[in-house]
């Protein structure tokens, strides 16, 4: 690894295009590893779970501040974190989802 590294790194930044990346990219990152890879369920509880609260948090105190006032909220994250914040500002403040407008960022 070392003694390729200094090829390969000039390498992707002269010639590792966009488009040339994404072919490389898997779009599914559920691969189930939980029990295999240890420490995993650590890393997917800050990445996934720990994230969700802290959206959460966000969206809950904007609501707070502003829930007297009309007011619109661009959440950029990905669809799978929607599912919990759907939920619990459900829950919480009766929001009901009426439409959503997704961006794709990075098309391969």
């Amino acid at each position: 690894l070392w003694i390729t590294l200094p090829v390969y790194v000039p390498y992707v930044f002269a010639f590792g295009t966009r488009a040339r990346l994404a072919r490389a990219l898997e779009l599914d990152d559920d691969h189930g590893l939980g029990g295999y890879i240890e420490g995993f369920d650590e890393w997917e509880e800050v990445l996934v779970d720990q994230r969700d609260r802290l959206l959460i948090e966000e969206l809950s105190a904007i609501h707070e501040e502003h829930h007297a006032e009309p007011l619109t909220v661009g959440v950029v994250y990905g669809a799978q974190h929607m599912i919990a914040v759907v939920h619990v500002m459900s829950a919480r403040f009766g929001y009901v989802p009426r439409a959503a407008r997704w961006v794709t960022v990075f098309d391969i």
